[in-house]
């Protein structure tokens, strides 16, 4: 008798455990996250005059065949546009938010003094056409719940046919992609906080309250900032993807864990 209820005891915790794994990490067979070297918001160069998450610099991470990540946000008039800062002042030199211009404002402004202007998703999807893949960062100020800016994404994703993940580092983002859009990968973005550095228990238990509520497929990482011995252990149950990777020694330290990288700056 004891035995039997040592196995059923047993068997309870292997459940508990595959249950548990299941739902925080799901499987994926996707080689191509793996395999091809991704682009940090476009194979740009700002010094050069090809400005980060313009048309220009996408269109040369599509003829070196590389991934694209780029950053998405709303405008005041609801268009998902591409841009990382949430307001102009480091790209377009304008004191002035995103948010609080129409998709006409916003790209009455050029990029670094350029003729590219901050584009619309759809024209970048128009552009691609599925030649390589897109991962898309959602993003948001602070955590919150999503809303307007997912669906919008995944409704100009509907009749799209390439490949594409979704990145964000407000779990609540991939929560809902994970409930409404299940096709499409899922990357839990993490950079630790400044106050846990040095504290690898404390990050460790972020991450997983996340990924609890992310349920991402993979991880995006800064493997200046995370702690060695946890991407070791990370590694044994998540494809891990490091990212700012500038130089071909940041590319050798981060590919000890990752299995691919989003770079800038290196011919990969």
């Amino acid at each position: 008798m004891k035995k039997m209820y040592f196995f059923m005891g047993l068997l309870i915790i292997i459940s508990g455990i595959l249950v548990f794994k299941m739902h925080m990490f799901p499987s994926h067979n996707a080689g191509w996250i793996t395999a091809i070297p991704i682009s940090h918001r476009g194979f740009f160069n700002n010094d050069q005059g090809i400005p980060e998450n313009s048309l220009m610099a996408f269109k040369r991470s599509m003829e070196r065949g590389y991934a694209i990540e780029l950053d998405v946000m709303l405008t005041k008039d609801g268009y998902v546009v591409v841009h990382h800062d949430h307001d102009l002042k480091r790209v377009s030199a304008v004191n002035k938010r995103v948010d609080a211009l129409t998709l006409r404002e916003l790209q009455s402004h050029t990029l670094l003094k350029t003729d590219q202007v901050p584009p619309t998703l759809r024209e970048v999807l128009n552009l691609v056409e599925g030649h390589i893949p897109l991962y898309i960062e959602i993003k948001h100020e602070q955590y919150s719940p999503a809303g307007e800016l997912e669906e919008k994404v995944a409704e100009l994703l509907e009749n799209y046919e390439g490949r594409v993940a979704i990145l964000s580092f407000n779990p609540q983002s991939l929560e809902w992609f994970a409930k409404n859009a299940p096709q499409y990968y899922r990357g839990q973005n993490y950079d630790p906080l400044d106050s846990k550095l040095g504290r690898t228990f404390d990050i460790f238990t972020s991450i997983l309250q996340e990924a609890w509520t992310a349920r991402p497929h993979f991880m995006v990482y800064d493997h200046n900032r995370t702690p060695s011995a946890l991407l070791h252990l990370l590694s044994f149950v998540r494809a891990l993807i490091s990212y700012n990777v500038n130089s071909q020694a940041d590319y050798e330290r981060a590919t000890f864990y990752a299995k691919n990288v989003i770079f800038e700056k290196i011919n990969l």
